[in-house]
């Protein structure tokens, strides 16, 4: 049995059942250095590969490391400073308990080659113990190069509340497409499923649809500032205080960038200043009185201008392929699904097409 919850209702059990799924077991893997979460900084030259011009102060892997990445991992993320800056973008620290159902996906590549934590690239959250919730756009890498930690707010803690768990198979939904990001969401299967703690909890699904105005709240580990300054990326998991935005109002914003696609929803602020960013994608937009998985992070132009707020899978106009997707059994999944093509997202070009951020890198959408 796999069961989820949803919000406002007890747990729901659904019988496995083989249901004509498709997984990215075959896609290409990780290109090294394509779907980092903390690229060098611009002026150091050569590519963009983790660990160019860094030091090794971390023993094992072979690899070089994050510079300090033993002081990283002493730094104490359970405080809630008043002066904190930071984002996600406009955010602050979360607390432990604040969202014990988000996860960090992880390449397994360079968390061993360049240390725990540096292979942070999307988030997620556990709607089961065994499932994750995400971005169709994070599966870059194949299912045997991913991790999924939970646990911790400092994504270097190796301490006793972390666990981590490999990555079975996953699942774009059908409809998921590269190019114009339409059905966003993808659900993860893990080997072994979490253990239930302080730290380690699902999230309940949402029983309707989001109301413009409703307050909300974003997680992630993503750049706190637009561009790709090493320095921009938080050492701890931050949160953010947002409102769902109209969806007519939204498209009137982004309409000149990108067409905001079916099964969205916005949320942020049209004055800027709060905003997913870059690594945040696959994490939570979270609201409701229970504190719901109402929208996942998908994409959005640069993060917390004005007037363009970020774009959201909409969870609730995906229930019902979420229901359908834990009723399968995961190792039945084959194929990419949907129409789009997993790749890495391409870096700085600015030539043609819409260029919009997301995950860890830059996505060119050309034009239409």
């Amino acid at each position: 049995l796999i069961e989820c919850y949803f919000e406002g209702s007890s747990v729901q059990s659904f019988n496995r059942k083989q249901v004509d799924m498709q997984s990215a077991e075959g896609s290409s893997p990780l290109q090294q250095g394509a779907a980092t979460v903390v690229p060098n900084n611009a002026e150091q030259g050569g590519s963009s590969t983790v660990g160019s011009g860094w030091h090794d102060d971390d023993g094992g892997g072979g690899g070089r490391k994050f510079p300090g990445i033993n002081a990283y991992r002493s730094v104490e993320c359970d405080v809630d400073p008043s002066d904190l800056g930071g984002r996600i973008v406009g955010g602050r620290n979360a607390l432990y308990g604040d969202a014990p159902f988000h996860v960090s996906l992880r390449s397994l590549y360079h968390e061993r080659r360049h240390g725990f934590g540096s292979g942070l690239f999307c988030g997620g959250s556990l709607i089961t113990a065994s499932r994750v919730l995400t971005a169709s756009h994070c599966f870059t890498t194949k299912p045997s190069n991913m991790v999924v930690v939970a646990g911790v707010l400092n994504r270097f803690d190796r301490s006793e509340r972390m666990q981590q768990r490999r990555v079975l198979r996953y699942l774009a939904h059908p409809g998921w497409h590269a190019r114009t990001l339409a059905a966003d969401i993808g659900l993860v299967a893990l080997v072994s499923p979490f253990q239930w703690d302080g730290g380690v909890q699902p999230i309940a699904l949402p029983n309707r649809p989001p109301v413009d105005g409703e307050p909300c709240t974003i997680y992630g580990w993503g750049q706190t500032a637009e561009g790709r300054k090493q320095r921009f990326q938080p050492v701890c998991l931050q949160k953010a205080s947002v409102s769902v935005l109209g969806l007519e109002r939204c498209n009137r914003s982004l309409h000149t960038v990108v067409t905001v696609p079916d099964g969205t929803l916005c949320a942020g602020s049209f004055d800027g200043g709060v905003d997913s960013c870059q690594g945040d994608s696959g994490g939570p937009l979270v609201c409701g009185g229970g504190g719901a998985l109402y929208g996942i992070v998908s994409f959005g132009w640069g993060c917390g201008r004005a007037n363009f707020p970020g774009v959201y899978t909409d969870v609730f106009q995906y229930r019902g392929w979420i229901v359908e997707a834990l009723d399968s059994d995961p190792r039945t999944w084959s194929g990419t699904g949907g129409t789009g093509v997993f790749f890495a997202p391409v870096r700085w070009s600015t030539a043609v097409g819409v260029i919009i951020m997301f995950s860890t890198e830059l996505l060119v959408l050309l034009p239409s």
